[in-house]
């Protein structure tokens, strides 16, 4: 049972393409009660009655259930499952004889909790098997009868939709809509201020009116199908994904979980750093407001470290029935990968990451070709750079306040764990990016104190790849009107300075005395423009008639 991946064919179709359309309506047979938040849809594709026939989208005669559709604040839709077990009787009471327990935990944002799904199957002579199904802890499936475990009596198929936020909100006129539905010939420029949890999009568009003017009109909810890309006239991209699960009738231990199509064991995956960890460490970056230097909050080491993301092995601990891995992917992410065999019994091997279980079953339940136990996954994280800019306006003049940008640069680090010979783990390889753990560079043991960075922007971007954003503020005044803005300054700063030329010179004025010893600037015998170098007596003139001169 499980993911099934070494009894499944290759899956040529999406799984999304079984949603019904708009205009479809959706049917439910006796016997079946949707739960709150469920809806529930008829296949719309007949064929054969296997589970991949269902999971690529060809549906026998059964009932769709669909989730409705799970919303994140991310631009990318990255689904992993971060826990997979499948228990047998071999297990022991904990189960029961003749019983199989599968759960799978998927994530589609690591912010958000994990979908909880749970498959028991009680095994029957004659093919007669009781099957209950859950998700978050609520029943999603009801047989003929209302006990928890019921029989079932048509294939069940479910359906979990995912949506993401698009790249590009609220950006001014980064995108054009077409408002009359009729005629798709008249484009406008559009803003995206928001998208609803149906799929539509508040659009601010600018259209001219009745007199010829051009002014915003809003729009509450405009399809995705009416909007487009301005530069490049590209229709509008919204990340959508869907996670489906099938159990057949005659078979419910050859479930299937689907990720459009292709089966989850492909989509094994962790996030990094782990979710334990209280914050995630960011590298900040200052910019001074003539944007002439970069300053840093770490150091050289650091900062390469983080932008290459090198993984660095620490330590591995070796025994007959456990091994483990502790390694480091950058500077602020440590990972501890630890294989173990808990039960005696059977071929169940159980692989843990940063103390938690992750994959526990057999070979055979994970699509392992051969007698080696073989588990690929990945670490999926983001990579945080903070700037601290000064804002500017759309001239790219520098303003007097700050804002933070922050830059997510995500990453990906293929992993996987081989077990020739399960009952002498001692022997198991683990592999990073296809580099054995073994031949990974160590990480320095003793960590030494450097200085901070500070260069120039373009240093950053030569040496490390960094390119300092900006951050425009569309409110602040541009062109005449920010010269008109700084008018009233400027003339008062001037007239602050002709006050304190005047004030000045008669402070001069009133300070001159007989006492003082008068200054040469000329003799009066030599030529006019030559300076006296000696004591002259006899002067034409002195700063002392240069003030009198000049004393209104």
């Amino acid at each position: 049972m499980g993911c099934q991946g070494s009894k499944a064919m290759a899956v040529t179709q999406p799984a999304s393409r079984t949603l019904l359309g708009p205009g479809e309506t959706a049917k439910m047979s006796p016997g079946h009660h949707a739960p709150s938040g469920v809806t529930q849809e008829p296949c719309s594709e007949r064929s054969s009655e296997s589970a991949i026939g269902c999971a690529a989208g060809h549906m026998p005669p059964m009932m769709l259930r669909k989730q409705r559709t799970l919303t994140t604040d991310r631009p990318e839709l990255d689904i992993m499952v971060s826990q997979f077990t499948c228990h047998d009787s071999t297990v022991g009471n904990a189960v029961g004889r003749n019983c199989k327990d599968v759960e799978w935990k998927v994530l589609f944002d690591p912010d958000a909790a994990p979908i909880d799904i749970k498959i028991h199957v009680q095994e029957h002579k004659l093919h007669s098997n009781e099957v209950s199904i859950e998700s978050n802890g609520q029943a999603i499936f009801r047989g003929a009868g209302s006990r928890a475990n019921s029989k079932m009596t048509e294939d069940f198929c479910y359906q979990w939709p995912f949506r993401g936020t698009i790249r590009g909100i609220n950006e001014i006129n980064y995108f054009e809509v077409c408002p009359n539905v009729v005629t798709s010939e008249a484009w406008f420029p559009a803003t995206i201020t928001a998208q609803r949890n149906d799929g539509y999009f508040e659009v601010t568009a600018q259209q001219p009116d009745s007199r010829g003017f051009v002014v915003n009109v809003l729009y509450p909810a405009v399809h995705k199908a009416d909007l487009r890309e301005a530069a490049t006239q590209r229709p509008l991209n919204v990340p959508e994904s869907c996670l489906m699960l099938h159990v057949p009738k005659l078979d419910p231990l050859r479930a299937v979980l689907s990720v459009e199509g292709e089966l989850v064991t492909h989509h094994f995956g962790r996030p990094s750093p782990p979710t334990k960890a209280t914050e995630k460490k960011k590298v900040a970056f200052k910019v001074s407001q003539d944007r002439s230097n970069v300053t840093t909050n770490v150091g050289h080491g650091i900062l390469s470290h983080f932008v290459s993301g090198q993984a660095c092995s620490i330590t591995s601990e070796v025994e007959r029935l456990m091994h483990s891995w502790t390694f480091q992917l950058g500077p602020f992410a440590e990972h501890t990968v630890k294989i173990v065999k808990n039960y005696t019994l059977g071929k169940i091997i159980t692989l843990m990451v940063d103390g938690d279980v992750f994959v526990e079953s057999t070979a055979a339940e994970i699509g392992c070709q051969g007698t080696a136990w073989t588990c690929n996954f990945s670490f999926v994280g983001e990579r945080v750079l903070d700037f601290e800019v000064y804002k500017t306006n759309t001239d790219g003049a520098p303003l007097d306040e700050t804002a933070h940008v922050e830059e997510r640069r995500k990453y990906r680090h293929e992993c996987s764990v081989v077990i020739p010979n399960e009952r002498d783990l001692s022997r198991a390889q683990f592999f990073i990016n296809g580099i054995a753990f073994r031949d990974l560079d160590l990480k320095p043991q003793s960590e030494y104190h450097e200085p901070v960075l500070s260069m120039a922007p373009r240093v950053l971007q030569q040496s490390n790849g960094i390119a300092v954003p900006y951050k425009v503020d569309h409110a602040a005044p541009c062109g005449i009107l920010r010269m008109t803005k700084h008018i009233p300054a400027q003339i008062e700063t001037t007239k602050k300075a002709a006050a304190s030329f005047f004030a000045w010179c008669c402070e001069a004025n009133s300070s001159v005395s007989e006492e003082v010893p008068d200054i040469v600037l000329m003799d009066e015998k030599s030529p006019a423009g030559d300076f006296d170098r000696g004591q002259g007596v006899t002067v034409r003139r002195t700063m002392r008639d240069f003030v009198k001169e000049h004393d209104p």
